[in-house]
């Protein structure tokens, strides 16, 4: 029989051996790029903006807690101290009462001369430090002593004398600097300031009331203070420490202690060990951080930057997914390329072959009629006018032939880039249209099945789908064609059985190879099936040859909406 067959997609010719492994290949990569997990870019950004935002944070929030830890200790150092020293004072007035007599004064909030205080259940409460370098201020240096109002008595200023002593004794390590104090805030203990009063200041005039207080102030340095020490706020302080002598509700006197907390840098080198562990796991986490944004973000991209240069170089073993893309956006990417690159390899070899067709469809008739003009050129004037009449018949019939191959190819590129249709159709009134038409013909057009089926395709482009495949069952002799419509939730299916001789099955396999016919002396071009098919693949839908006992079966199967998108 004759049909006018189209032209087949270039994916669905035979590959060779080494391009259908290079397929089973990419397929399987494929699948597993779309069910692994990959962080988005943003997300790995995100991360590692955030860890090099908390990193500096960090180590400044990590010395500030460091610095105020020293200088808590030291406050703690100072009442430990103090305590010792008010344990001494209390005993020192004890054994002299007879000198004293009715020695101190009233205050109003009890508290024993220790570290501990005893609440009303007669529990020990530690004195804890009270000074925090968030919270607490720092006072300006400690008022000078002011001349005393009254003088000490010499029994307490023999008693101060002996504390200071045995406090001087081990002042060399301990650090602090000792005043004793009696109950009116006059000194009677120390290096300096002897006879003078210190009742004016703060944390001294607190104590004064039976309460534990302490200040933080800034000092006075001995030598110029280093650079680097500006990184550390506890290096131009000094703690001050006022621990009251209570007996019973009768203050007997005032420990009065300060010292310069320790310094942070001189803390570190003497605990760099801890520190180089420290710096150590900061160093490996920014070296993980690189680590991971080099896998994540630049590796994949210099890959595919690689892979498109060899692509563009012709390589198509390079047309294959990576091993890895790092983040869910580069496998997007990847996933796009490949997709690019195949389609315009595809389209490229679609466009090898075709070119092949259609210069071997044209070599043809063009050979005939250089040759028919070349014999009427030479042999013009002693040829019968038989011979004249049958050379130019053959040139207007191979023009002809040209005409129509041009035609069927114009035909051809327009099915190839027609766009999804945006409005569907109902397929059982074209098909009746169709069926009155070729009533005249001696074509009988039968339709079955659904009565109304609207499916996504132009009516224009649906007539020359049916034209054609109608065309094809005339040329095979049929004297009638049934057209089944069937109808799932999403799909119509439209299948066109004629009578006529069908096709061979040495022809079945070639139907839809380029320019394949087998009425090629009447004129077939063997782009019809082609243009067909191509305007049923715009619609995303399919055409496919059915097997059967008697005539030719086609079914056509198109979406039954346009999907959102």
């Amino acid at each position: 029989m004759a049909w006018d067959t189209s032209l087949a997609p270039a994916a669905s010719g035979a590959a060779d051996p080494p391009s259908a492994a290079l397929a089973s290949r990419a397929r399987g990569r494929l699948g597993s790029m779309r069910g692994k997990y990959r962080p988005s870019v943003r997300t790995v950004l995100l991360v590692v903006t955030l860890t090099v935002l908390v990193l500096p944070l960090g180590s400044v929030v990590f010395f500030r807690i460091y610095e105020n830890q020293l200088v808590r200790e030291t406050e703690a150092e100072l009442i430990a101290q103090a305590a010792v020293l008010a344990a001494l004072l209390d005993r020192a007035v004890t054994a002299s009462a007879a000198e004293l007599g009715d020695y101190g004064a009233p205050v109003a909030q009890r508290s024993v001369p220790s570290r501990y205080t005893r609440s009303q259940a007669d529990q020990e409460t530690p004195a804890e430090p009270l000074i925090d370098l968030a919270t607490h201020a720092t006072r300006s240096r400690r008022p000078l002593a002011l001349a005393a109002a009254e003088p000490a008595s010499p029994a307490m200023l023999r008693i101060g004398a002996e504390i200071a002593a045995l406090f001087l004794d081990a002042q060399r390590t301990t650090l602090a600097g000792l005043r004793v104090l009696d109950h009116r805030g006059v000194v009677i203990g120390g290096r300096d300031e002897l006879g003078q009063s210190l009742a004016h200041v703060e944390e001294v005039a607190e104590a004064m009331q039976g309460r534990y207080a302490s200040a933080l102030r800034q000092r006075a340095p001995d030598s110029p203070t280093p650079p680097l020490a500006s990184l550390s706020r506890g290096t131009g302080v000094r703690i001050f420490s006022a621990f009251p002598v209570v007996r019973g509700d009768r203050l007997l006197g005032i420990v009065y202690l300060s010292r310069t907390p320790n310094n942070i840098l001189r803390h570190m080198y003497a605990t760099r060990d801890r520190f180089l562990l420290a710096g150590l796991t900061i160093l490996g986490l920014t070296l993980l951080l690189g680590w991971v944004t080099t896998r994540t973000l630049v590796r994949p991209i210099n890959r595919l930057a690689a892979q498109a240069a060899e692509l563009g170089r012709g390589n198509r073993a390079a047309l294959v997914p990576l091993d890895h893309y790092g983040t869910h956006e580069l496998a997007a990417l990847g996933r796009s390329f490949l997709d690019m690159a195949r389609a315009l390899d595809g389209r490229s070899q679609y466009i090898r072959d075709f070119a092949a067709h259609v210069s071997h469809e044209l070599k043809g008739p063009l050979a005939a009629i250089r040759g028919s003009a070349e014999l009427l050129q030479e042999h013009l004037a002693t040829m019968s006018e038989a011979d004249r009449c049958r050379f130019l018949a053959n040139i207007v019939a191979d023009t002809d032939r040209l005409r129509l191959l041009v035609s069927r190819l114009i035909e051809l590129a327009h099915a190839e880039n027609v766009p999804r249709a945006d409005t569907s159709i109902d397929i059982a009134a074209a098909v009746d249209r169709l069926a009155r038409r070729h009533a005249g013909n001696g074509l009988a057009i039968t339709r079955t099945g659904e009565e109304r089926l609207e499916t996504c395709i132009s009516a224009e482009s649906f007539e020359i789908v049916a034209t054609n495949l109608i065309q094809n069952s005339m040329e095979a002799e049929a004297a009638a064609i049934e057209v089944h419509l069937e109808a799932t939730e999403t799909a119509a299916r439209i299948a066109f059985k004629d009578n006529g001789r069908g096709i061979t099955e040495g022809n079945r396999a070639r139907i839809f190879e380029p320019f394949f016919t087998t009425r090629r002396e009447r004129g077939g071009t063997g782009l019809g099936l082609r243009i067909a098919r191509s305007l049923i693949e715009a619609q995303e839908g399919t055409i496919e040859l059915l097997p059967g006992s008697r005539g030719a079966v086609f079914a056509l199967t198109l979406p039954r909406s346009r999907p959102p998108r």
